[in-house]
C-alpha cells in the first residue's frame, strides 16, 4: 500500500504530462547556488575575522569564573572554620556549665 505511492506509471500517457527538460531551469539553479557559494565565503571570512575577539571574550570569562570558583572555595573554607570554632566554644561552654551544676549540687 505505501508502496503503491512509488510505482511506475502503467502507460505513456502519465509522462507525456509532465513538462519537457529545460536546460535554463538548471542554468538558475547553478547561478543561485555560485551566489549562495560566494555569500558562504564572505561569511566564512567575517567568522575568522572575528575569532580573536571570541577568544579573547572567552578566555576574559574563563580567568573570571576561575576567580569566582576561587572566592566561593575560600569563603567555604571560612565558614567551615567558624562552624568548627563556634562547635568548640559551644562545647567548651557546655561543659563549664556542665561542671557548675555538679559543683552547685
Amino acid at each position: 500500500m505505501l508502496l503503491a505511492r512509488f510505482d511506475r506509471p502503467a502507460s505513456d500517457t502519465a509522462r507525456g504530462e509532465s513538462r519537457p527538460f529545460d536546460v535554463t531551469e538548471y542554468t538558475e539553479a547553478l547561478r543561485v547556488m555560485g551566489e549562495t557559494a560566494q555569500q558562504l565565503q564572505i561569511l566564512l571570512g567575517q567568522a575568522d575575522g572575528k575569532m580573536p575577539a571570541l577568544n579573547q571574550a572567552s578566555e576574559r570569562a574563563t580567568g573570571q569564573l576561575v576567580s569566582l570558583v576561587d572566592h566561593v572555595y575560600w569563603r567555604l573554607v571560612q565558614l567551615i572554620l567558624v562552624l568548627v570554632a563556634a562547635g568548640v566554644v559551644g562545647a567548651l561552654g557546655y561543659r563549664a556549665v556542665v561542671r557548675r551544676i555538679r559543683y552547685d549540687s
